[in-house]
């Protein structure tokens, strides 16, 4: 059978370093890569999005065993970088919420010693973006909005970011949004 998506070792693995470098940030997440609850897969038609994060449906989680998918479009991986690859695997794990009922918060490591139970789907919960916001309405107000402010100071401690330009390959294909 014939299917635009096919589940990606190779992501996984990137994501799962993604997660060790960073792990102040994703340190609730190691466990769906160690119970293999996350599922990683190309999109080989053309989407119009460079990646996906989303939680499995009932009726995916019996049929995967998987908690959570994170879709990558294959076009838009084959033409860009490595930094730009590991950049959206840690953007769309970013989404990844997982609750803690009663927790319990070490001060000394500075994250939370106790979540609830990794194999629980509600565990689990997908979060949103800290900022959607036009260029356009940047430029004509400035920095009007606390995430809008969060978003500039995080761009701030850079040297460079890249470019749009960056971001369209020279046949033509670009990234039309990530979500």
């Amino acid at each position: 059978m014939d299917t635009n998506f096919e589940e990606s070792k190779r992501l996984f693995i990137q994501a799962e370093r993604i997660v060790a470098e960073y792990n102040d940030n994703f340190s609730h997440l190691i466990d769906l890569f160690e119970k293999n609850l996350i599922g990683f897969y190309f999109r080989k038609d053309n989407p119009k999005w460079a990646g996906k994060c989303k939680k499995t449906t009932e009726f995916e989680r019996e049929i995967t065993g998987k908690l959570i998918f994170i879709f990558v479009n294959q076009k838009w991986w084959n033409v860009t970088n490595t930094k730009q690859h590991k950049a959206l695997l840690d953007h769309e794990m970013s989404h990844i919420g997982r609750k803690n009922d009663e927790p319990e918060y070490c001060k000394e490591i500075g994250i939370f010693k106790r979540w609830n139970p990794a194999d629980n789907p509600s565990s689990w919960c997908i979060i949103e973006h800290d900022i959607e916001e036009f260029a356009g309405v940047v430029e004509r107000h400035g920095l009007w909005e606390l995430g809008i402010e969060r978003i500039a100071d995080a761009c701030a401690i850079h040297e460079r970011q890249m470019t749009i330009n960056e971001l369209i390959d020279t046949k033509g294909a670009k990234v039309v949004a990530i979500s």
